[in-house]
């Protein structure tokens, strides 16, 4: 994926519940707004769906919520709704994150980026005050994407955990059932493991949409190839031989890779005094194998049981 530096910056309205100081508003949480604008809020870098290789069903489903969003009048004609949430699925590596923050950058939404450490607090209750807080935020800036990444650790099942995961779960339930698509919002989350989250989420009116993100095929991992060479020091890049070469690699792997083989020419230069030399295939092949032979030792110390 190429990332462009320039990002689009937010200024944010501030939600009634701020204005008119009737809500959330005591010498406790007065500084819970300013939490929920640092923590939360992300500025967007400019990144198209065409800077993401691969994923093309994907990115079709998500271009129609784009379109959706900015031509409201045509889903009302046909009688159609936007779906309240959007879970993207697979394994990692696959691009999930990035292609939400496509999705914002397109729709000129507000993002929200939440994980499990920024709405946990040790005080009861607290929790609750911020999502509540989180969504009144949302909804005064629409249109809106709250991203809850790796959603399963977020929302697990209820029925396998401690109480705390279990009231954040209900919050968000309560706080999804209260969202409406004329509200502008959108919650989206990203997983590695559907199944394990809570089984209420995935209902329709909640999660409406599940999209699966695979790992990228022969023809995306050329795609990517080609991707993450613009603007480096390459020269003759036979991007066929290298999409048969990394069968197995995401996206993220094939990036890994590719910094990997430009490393030693980078050394090369600085320790050696030589000359600058641009990468090739060939570099890229030795790159990829030895970044298949370090996943393979992960994967096996992965499956050592240990007994204590």
């Amino acid at each position: 994926m190429k990332q462009n530096s320039s990002v689009k910056k937010r200024i944010l309205i501030n939600p009634s519940e701020i204005v008119k100081e009737n809500k959330y508003h005591d010498d406790s949480r007065s500084g819970n707004w300013e939490r929920i604008k640092n923590t939360f809020v992300k500025d967007i870098p400019k990144i198209d769906f065409d800077d993401i290789g691969g994923c093309e069903q994907a990115k079709r489903e998500l271009m129609f919520i784009v379109k959706g969003l900015k031509n409201p009048s045509i889903l009302k004609k046909y009688g159609m709704r936007l779906p309240t949430g959007i879970i993207l699925h697979g394994p990692p590596g696959t691009g999930k994150t990035l292609l939400i923050k496509a999705l914002a950058y397109k729709a000129d939404a507000t993002l929200f980026l939440v994980s499990v450490d920024d709405i946990s607090s040790k005080w009861i209750g607290e929790q609750e005050v911020l999502t509540g807080m989180l969504f009144a935020l949302a909804e005064a800036n629409a249109p809106s994407i709250i991203l809850l990444d790796e959603i399963d650790s977020i929302c697990p099942d209820r029925s396998n955990v401690r109480e705390w995961y279990q009231r954040i779960v209900s919050v968000i339930l309560q706080r999804m059932d209260g969202v409406k698509p004329s509200d502008g919002v959108m919650v989206v989350g990203t997983t590695n493991l559907l199944k394990h989250v809570d089984p209420a989420l995935l209902r329709p009116g909640r999660f409406d949409k599940l999209i699966e993100i695979p790992p990228p095929d022969k023809k995306a991992r050329e795609d990517i190839f080609k991707i993450h060479c613009r603007n480096k020091m390459v020269k003759n890049i036979n991007y066929r031989s290298l999409a048969e070469k990394s069968e197995g690699l995401t996206g993220a792997d094939i990036e890994a890779t590719i910094q990997f083989a430009i490393q030693p020419k980078i050394m090369e230069e600085l320790f050696e005094n030589k000359k600058p030399k641009r990468v090739r295939t060939s570099d890229i092949f030795m790159a990829i194998d030895s970044f298949k032979k370090n996943r393979r030792i992960i994967k096996k110390e992965d499956n050592t049981q240990f007994y204590i």
